[in-house]
């Protein structure tokens, strides 16, 4: 047998293995579990709230609701513009349950309300 035979006959047994290996497996773009509904409202993530961070306008602060291992959570996270002018998430934030948020937001209204008595800020009109 010459090397060139040798070698073809092990890329076809290693092929072969491959394929046996892989057959009755769904790919994840066309398993179900995988795929979103298109009634999912959370099937890309919804910006709810976003401001800039600065002056200079390189950084934002935004506020999206979105599915991760199939829950929903509430991400509050800095942006940054990259050199390519695109807006790409820092590590600089929190995700969490979105059963969370009317915690979150009592404690944000109660936030305001001593940054009120303390002259920090001033009352909604």
């Amino acid at each position: 047998m010459t090397e060139t035979a040798r070698f073809n006959s092990r890329r076809s047994r290693q092929q072969r293995y491959r394929e046996d290996a892989l057959a009755g497996r769904l790919d994840v773009a066309s398993d179900p579990a995988f795929a979103t509904s298109p009634g999912d409202p959370l099937a890309e993530p919804r910006v709810v709230f976003q401001m800039w961070r600065g002056r200079q306008r390189t950084e934002c602060i935004r506020l999206t609701i979105s599915r991760l291992n199939g829950k929903a959570i509430g991400d509050l996270r800095i942006f940054f513009v990259t050199p390519t002018g695109h807006m790409q998430a820092s590590k600089k934030g929190v995700a969490f349950s979105i059963e969370k948020l009317p915690d979150i937001r009592k404690a944000l209204e109660k936030a305001e309300v001593i940054a009120i008595e303390l002259d920090l800020i001033e009352a909604a009109p």
